[in-house]
């Protein structure tokens, strides 16, 4: 059984990955052409909040989709 705050964790990357392959399209996030900034601003624009209801920042994302480091060019 998953505690709740894994619950949201888990709601909150489906929310990113779904918005971002309407938004993008599956080829090119997947290629990862995208970066961090831009995924930040897609959810904010939409008003996709974070699993504590805040904005979405660079590490935010980067966190939820378990990458070490943003790509090169993103900051």
């Amino acid at each position: 059984m998953l505690s709740p705050s894994m619950r949201a964790s888990l709601r909150a990357e489906n929310r990113i990955h779904f918005s971002l392959t309407r938004t993008f399209g599956s080829a090119q996030w997947s290629s990862g052409a995208i970066s961090l900034r831009q995924i930040a601003a897609v959810l904010n624009e939409r008003h996709i909040k974070t699993a504590r209801g805040k904005d979405w920042t660079e590490t935010r994302v980067m966190r939820v989709l378990g990458q070490e480091k943003a790509p090169l060019g993103s900051a």
